[in-house]
């Protein structure tokens, strides 16, 4: 909720900034009362964000009904020099916006304030009487350029989700997956489609049981140092505390020959650095844990009195809580293998052609070629 909250906070500072900047902009070409100051000002302002225009609104029809009025007192031909410029300076605007979309990418993020003003720019043009027809090839070549990066960043989108969910071996793969729906979620226009829904949904599910895995995480990360000395300060438990800790440890990777006695366990639980307790619990990964340890650890948890062990030690039931949760998420994902082969399709008959592949990919198609004369961007 802090987090939510300061990001709120440094977004609302943000717009009152570009609201002021913009602000500050028109008031001063409105004093220099020369129209090509005010019509320049005026054009740039149209390509703001919505917030700024809706700020701005009465200042801004203002200004457009001054320089209304010192146009109309311009002569002919000052206002054909006047509309001359106007067009320029779109044109010339509009070739710099392409090139920032051209630029723009899925790695950076800059796509997510580009794309947004390549659309309000062109936008922004076809609704101005003075430059939608003069300016009509070059928009019609602009909105292809905008379409064409549009799909590049999907396909960008969709192939990170892909690469997020065969990361398994990624202690923080909960996180990149996490991040990697939610760009898909916000992006403008909508991405959901038939030909993403499989995808998107097996992403979906996917997140849920690494969301679990986090959470089991979370619980002995949330443990502070003097919660871990006491289990460590344990000289002779009872057997469940033992197996407890010795589950967990075999659960994180180590070797059982290592952890038969309370005295190899508590060193393990002692190390530091790179080998310390915690860095190990970061790194873990249901997709590490092997046959083995399931199969030991199920056997050793199935004979433990979670009763025993809290009257014993409240943080050793803690660590109770992960190796139960643990087991209970691999059991689900073996059943849920299972299901998915049980209920595969057969594998075609020799000779026969191969499938499509399973990724999802947004169909590109070739833009149309630039209206003759076109300039290019």
């Amino acid at each position: 909720a802090e987090e939510l909250k300061a990001k709120n906070a440094a977004l609302y500072e943000k717009q009152q900034k570009e609201i002021e900047e913009a602000k500050n902009k028109l008031t001063t070409a409105v004093a220099s009362n020369d129209p090509t100051t005010l019509q320049s000002i005026l054009e740039d302002l149209e390509n703001d964000p919505e917030y700024v225009l809706e700020a701005l609104a009465t200042e801004m029809k203002q200004a457009q009904e001054l320089l209304a009025t010192l146009s109309a007192a311009l002569s002919a031909a000052a206002q054909a020099e006047l509309m001359q410029a106007k067009i320029d300076q779109a044109q010339q605007d509009l070739k710099n916006v392409m090139n920032k979309v051209k630029m723009c990418s899925a790695a950076d993020k800059s796509y997510m304030e580009t794309l947004p003003e390549g659309e309000r720019h062109l936008n922004a043009i076809q609704n101005d009487k003075d430059l939608v027809n003069v300016m009509k090839s070059e928009v019609e070549q602009a909105r292809t350029v905008l379409a064409n990066k549009t799909t590049e960043i999907q396909l960008n989108i969709l192939e990170e989700i892909q690469n997020a969910m065969k990361d398994k071996e990624n202690g923080d793969q909960y996180d990149r997956l996490k991040l990697a729906l939610n760009i898909f979620d916000t992006f403008d226009p909508d991405m959901n489609s038939p030909s993403n829904a499989v995808l998107i949904g097996e992403a979906r599910r996917m997140l849920e049981m690494l969301y679990e895995v986090w959470r089991l995480k979370q619980l002995l990360m949330n443990l502070d140092q003097k919660a871990i000395a006491q289990v460590k300060a344990i000289n002779k438990p009872i057997d469940e505390v033992h197996q407890v800790i010795r589950a967990v440890l075999l659960l994180l990777g180590e070797d059982p020959k290592d952890l038969q006695d309370w005295k190899s366990c508590r060193v393990n639980i002692s190390r530091t650095g790179k080998e310390s307790l915690k860095r190990r619990i970061s790194a873990f990964s249901m997709d590490t844990v092997t046959d083995k340890a399931q199969a030991i650890c199920e056997k050793i948890m199935s004979k433990i009195d979670l009763k025993r062990i809290e009257a014993v030690s409240s943080v050793v039931a803690i660590f109770y809580a992960f190796c139960a949760g643990a087991l209970k998420l691999e059991q689900s994902m073996d059943a849920d293998e299972a299901a998915k082969k049980k209920n595969a399709a057969p594998p075609p008959p020799p000779g026969s052609p191969k499938g499509a592949s399973k990724e999802v990919e947004v169909k590109k198609e070739p833009p149309p070629p630039p209206p003759p004369g076109a300039p290019k961007f």
